[in-house]
């Protein structure tokens, strides 16, 4: 059973066969509730992958992500006859955890992909505006946000686009 003092919160999409798995978490601490997590629980974090996939950490880095304390990390690991990468980012910001994770095959060229996604976030202010029930731009999924998502488009070529949205 997950900890009851968090609120959490996923964000998946598994891709087939050959292709990149990414997901995102996020965990709020409830009303009341005290955080005290600091760099050490990286390292738990880390160690944790570790076991449950039975995998190799081959680089793995404390920093600052946007001023808040933050880990990234890459594990190779293999499952029955299925080998993969792991690259995950971990940030603690406030009473909030954010944990950024992607998958791939090893040798199928989407090293690239899977470090996209995690470089793909950032923290942004929120607008004032009152919050409604929002589309995100091109895929008729409602959420509830202060206004529309953007869809921003860095070049012409399709994989630099990102949707920006908020977190409350």
């Amino acid at each position: 059973d997950a900890d009851t003092m968090w609120d959490a919160n996923i964000y998946s999409h598994i891709g087939g066969m050959g292709e990149v798995g990414c997901w995102m978490i996020t965990m709020e601490a409830k009303s009341g509730y005290y955080s005290t997590s600091d760099t050490g629980y990286f390292e738990l974090i880390k160690n944790n992958n570790e076991e449950s996939l039975k995998a190799k950490t081959t680089s793995y880095r404390q920093f600052e992500f946007e001023g808040y304390p933050a880990c990234e990390f890459t594990m190779d690991y293999k499952i029955e006859k299925e080998e993969g990468t792991l690259v995950a980012r971990v940030v603690i910001k406030g009473n909030k955890r954010y944990y950024f994770y992607s998958v791939y095959v090893p040798g199928s060229g989407n090293e690239n992909v899977a470090n996209r996604f995690l470089n793909s976030f950032k923290f942004v202010d929120l607008p004032g505006a009152p919050w409604n029930w929002v589309n995100s731009a091109g895929t008729g999924i409602s959420f509830w946000a202060p206004e529309n998502f953007s869809k921003n488009t860095q070049s012409e070529d399709s994989t630099s686009d990102f949707t920006q949205s908020y977190d409350k």
